[in-house]
């Protein structure tokens, strides 16, 4: 039998989660987006010295942790400079001022956080290893 490797199998339990918890999360990419991509919010994050919004890319597997982390340690700023651009009518206002998916982040953080380390630790250690020379024993 394949399994493939350990860290594709690593990956896999965090696209479960992501998959069970898809409403918050596109909240969050939303969010992300829409501060990254318009000038005034990027000019906004800049005074503020808020480097720029991380995107969660599917192949890169730390990506969404990232992300999250933004998010998380950021709310308070991009809850002000949402809230100094935005229309309270607006979908992404409505998700910056929703206490709850800032409360679900912070979890989904606490459950990425680690495997994000640990693929970190993997890919590190895999890197190392491809680049050793190989030596021919004779």
């Amino acid at each position: 039998h394949s399994y493939g490797c350990r860290a594709h199998h690593v990956n896999l339990l965090p696209k479960a989660i992501k998959d069970k918890l898809k409403n918050p999360i596109e909240k969050i990419v939303q969010v992300l987006k829409h501060l990254r991509n318009n000038h005034s919010e990027s000019a906004l994050l800049r005074k503020h010295r808020l480097p720029r919004p991380p995107i969660p890319i599917k192949t890169i597997w730390n990506s969404f942790a990232d992300s999250l982390q933004y998010f998380v340690e950021h709310w308070s700023t991009l809850v002000v400079v949402i809230n100094s651009i935005m229309k309270p009518t607006d979908a992404i206002y409505r998700s910056m001022e929703d206490v709850q998916l800032k409360r679900t982040t912070s979890d989904l953080l606490c459950i990425f956080s680690p495997m994000s380390k640990t693929l970190d630790r993997k890919s590190c250690r895999d890197h190392i290893y491809s680049n050793l020379p190989v030596v021919n024993k004779q």
